[in-house]
């Protein structure tokens, strides 16, 4: 048995498995990221990522709008 261990890059991983009969058999799984640390994770999926950064860019938007107008209004 063999663990893939954790690294907070992406990973590549090869198995080659060959059996008594000399049969033998290849599975590649590529761009795959084990880790523990929720940052990672959250930059590693990168829809998730560019998604939350543009909620959280729009909503500083409506803020920065919603200030401007309340002093543009107090102003007059």
């Amino acid at each position: 048995m063999c663990l893939v261990p954790e690294k907070n890059t992406v990973q590549n991983l090869k198995v080659i498995v060959l059996d008594k009969a000399g049969n033998k058999s290849i599975k590649e799984v590529n761009n795959f990221t084990v880790s523990s640390n929720i940052f990672v994770r959250w930059y590693m999926n990168k829809p998730l990522f560019i998604g939350s950064l543009a909620i959280i860019c729009f909503v500083i938007l409506i803020i920065v709008l919603m200030y401007l107008k309340r002093n543009k209004i107090t102003e007059n």
